[in-house]
């Protein structure tokens, strides 16, 4: 459930509705030049992606040990190899596209703010999905799941308008948050068991 709560923050933050700074630099440390700055950026893309690819490389590990149980055998490892080969293309081969024909790539503009929303909803996608997988193992139904998204919705978009989000002056932005989270807070109480 922690984990539809970080899917659902990082949906709004997608979607430009919340600002985290540590992603952009400054006070969190994300302006390291050098070999250490690389090192740390090779170390956060590692930790992000390992729990992408680590599944697909698992199952063909897997499957090789499984068909390779009488002894190594010519074809089975080549079989390997080759979904090896096609996994280590699949990943590659788009970031190769980008760079050489990312000058060709359009500029940014208006249309960049919905292909954010876009994400940012897809995003939010799995962050209820999380959410509906793990409240329907503890025996909650549909109604209670979708209280508990659209309350923790509702206390994000607080913290959005405590940010002074919307356009508003920060007095009336941190009231329309405080509203926000004691709705929101009295939704979460009302969850059926």
């Amino acid at each position: 459930m922690a984990l539809a709560l970080l899917f659902l923050v990082l949906a709004f933050a997608t979607a430009g509705f919340l600002h985290i700074g540590w992603f952009g630099g400054g006070a969190g440390g994300g302006n390291v030049a050098g070999v250490r700055g690389t090192f740390m950026m090779g170390m956060g893309a590692g930790l992000l992606s390992s729990s992408c690819v680590g599944p697909f490389v698992v199952g063909i590990l897997v499957a090789l040990a499984g068909q390779a149980a009488g002894g190594p055998q010519v074809m089975t490892i080549a079989l390997a190899a080759s979904k090896m080969l096609a996994f280590g293309l699949g990943v590659g081969l788009p970031f190769l596209a980008v760079g050489l024909f990312g000058a060709r790539l359009p500029r940014s503009g208006g249309w960049m703010r919905w292909v954010q929303w876009g994400l940012g909803a897809l995003i939010g996608w799995f962050a209820y999905v999380y959410l509906d997988k793990g409240l329907g193992s503890l025996g909650v139904g549909a109604a209670g799941v979708a209280m508990v998204f659209w309350g923790a919705v509702a206390l994000v978009m607080a913290v959005y308008f405590a940010q002074g989000g919307g356009g508003r002056s920060s007095s009336t932005s941190s009231l329309t948050g405080a509203r926000i989270a004691r709705s929101s807070t009295g939704a979460w109480r009302q969850i059926p068991s």
